[in-house]
């Protein structure tokens, strides 16, 4: 979930979709992927930096920039994008941002605000 003014979730939510809300969350558009990576190479970029090794899927987003919230529920491979959420929240310091995964085929769950 992000919390914060209506101004800059709006702003927040643009980047994170790509610009476009229908596009979901799109990791790549706030930490950009470089360009011409092959298969184990992309993987490993994205590990690293997203802290995942692919994109999201099953993507659900809610919320209302003037309700003050927005969320995202989606999938993961492996592991939860933290790595990702950190270089987001230096992005926008005005806004909270909370993550709540759980991973029950590995056996772990955690939050990160």
């Amino acid at each position: 979930m992000i919390a914060g003014s209506p101004e800059g979730l709006t702003e927040a939510a643009l980047a994170l979709r790509a610009g476009d809300p229908s596009d979901g969350l799109n990791l790549s558009a706030a930490v950009p992927e470089p360009a011409r990576l092959d298969d184990p190479a992309a993987r490993e970029w994205r590990q690293q930096n997203w802290g995942t090794p692919a994109p999201p899927f099953d993507v659900t987003m809610w919320g209302d920039p003037a309700q003050h919230e927005l969320g995202h529920r989606f999938r993961t491979e492996v592991a939860p994008p933290e790595t990702w959420l950190e270089a987001v929240a230096k992005r926008f310091p005005d806004l909270a941002f909370d993550l709540v995964y759980q991973a029950d085929d590995h056996g772990f769950a955690g939050r990160t605000a």
